[in-house]
């Protein structure tokens, strides 16, 4: 799985980085950070098309593969301790729980708006996450 080789390739440099003195730079942490949160900012990407019509199984189909990047990113986070990321676990575990409410064998419904909104706020997250990591430049 690919974000596993981030995960661990981050973690690696981390480490490295501590035992020698050529060891990789902080631009290198800085694009590891930034190719995972590409990676969760496109596997999130999926979850706006959620819409009263979509089934729950679906939805949390495809936040099964947003978590696979959550966890990676919450792992460098325990590292790199940027107020942001941290900002951002915490709002995308709010929309989780939204998802974990609803009834397995159902229609989203009534709840495909306050998900999009929920949607909307782990967007916004991510965006500052991603500024803060400074991934921009």
């Amino acid at each position: 799985m690919p974000f596993t080789r981030v995960f661990l390739l981050l973690l690696l440099l981390l480490a490295v980085a501590g035992c020698f003195d050529n060891a990789p730079s902080l631009a290198d942490a800085r694009r590891g950070v930034c190719q995972t949160l590409d990676s969760l900012r496109e596997s999130f990407h999926a979850l706006h098309e959620i819409d009263p019509n979509s089934s729950v199984a679906q939805v949390r189909e495809l936040r099964s593969t947003v978590d696979q990047w959550i966890t990676s990113t919450r792992g460098i986070n325990a590292v790199l301790q940027i107020a942001q990321i941290s900002d951002l676990l915490t709002v995308y575990d709010l929309f989780s729980q939204a998802v974990d409410g609803l009834n397995s064998d159902a229609r989203v419904g009534d709840a495909a708006a306050s998900l999009q909104a929920a949607a909307t706020a782990v967007d916004t997250a991510l965006e500052q996450a991603y500024q803060a990591a400074q991934c921009n430049q």
